[in-house]
């Protein structure tokens, strides 16, 4: 039957928006998690490197700190992400040793290297922060419209049943109701219906009448 068709692929319209739905929002977070990763692993083990060598300068000079800073240093060096660092790590290689040896030149120019990994690790933490929060909202955005566009649907389809589904039987229900009141007159009757429901009617029509001739 028509109308129980149309009934099957409002259904399945409905389930196939939620499973939609359900996906966007899987895929929201799925998206998320490697930035937040980025910003936790990658950025934060330069800072933490940064702090080290900082850290090994506010020492007195000596053979331990020294040591402190090259392994500050070297963790420095491995992990590479941002395009000035490769330029701040020459300036402080070439001027660590002077500065332990207590050249002030040298210790500003090393203080200047590393301040300058510091910046672009923080100004990249912040850039991607601002990518997951952008993407977070283009995501909860993207929710909303198909929540709106399942609303939208979920009201087609409950005006599809009721004017194909409920009305009729309500008519139908009607129409046996008043036979047991003794009205012999009333019919099943309505406008613009599936053919299906107009099928039904008038085979309904047709018992009434031939039980009206006997």
């Amino acid at each position: 039957m028509q109308v129980t068709q149309s009934v099957r692929f409002g259904a399945s319209i409905l389930i196939v928006f939620n499973l939609l739905m359900s996906f966007a929002c899987i895929w929201i977070f799925t998206r998320m998690a490697p930035v937040i990763d980025k910003i936790n692993a990658r950025n934060n083990r330069s800072l933490q490197a940064c702090e080290e060598m900082l850290s090994a300068l506010a020492e007195p000079p000596a053979p331990l700190a020294l040591q402190r800073f090259r392994i500050a240093l070297n963790m420095a060096s491995g992990n590479i992400t941002e395009t000035g660092e490769p330029l701040a790590l020459r300036q402080i290689r070439a001027n660590y040793e002077a500065a332990f040896r207590g050249d002030i030149t040298a210790r500003t120019a090393t203080l200047e290297g590393i301040n300058r990994i510091s910046e672009a690790n923080r100004l990249a933490m912040i850039k991607a922060a601002d990518e997951a929060r952008q993407l977070g909202y283009a995501g909860a955005w993207g929710v909303v419209f198909m929540a709106i566009i399942l609303l939208f649907a979920g009201l087609v389809f409950k005006r599809r049943v009721v004017r194909n589904l409920a009305q009729p039987f309500e008519e139908i229900n009607a129409v046996i109701d008043a036979r047991h009141s003794g009205d012999r007159l009333r019919r099943c009757t309505g406008a613009g219906l599936p053919r299906d429901v107009e099928r039904i009617y008038s085979g309904i029509n047709e018992i009434i009448d031939h039980e009206g001739e006997r």
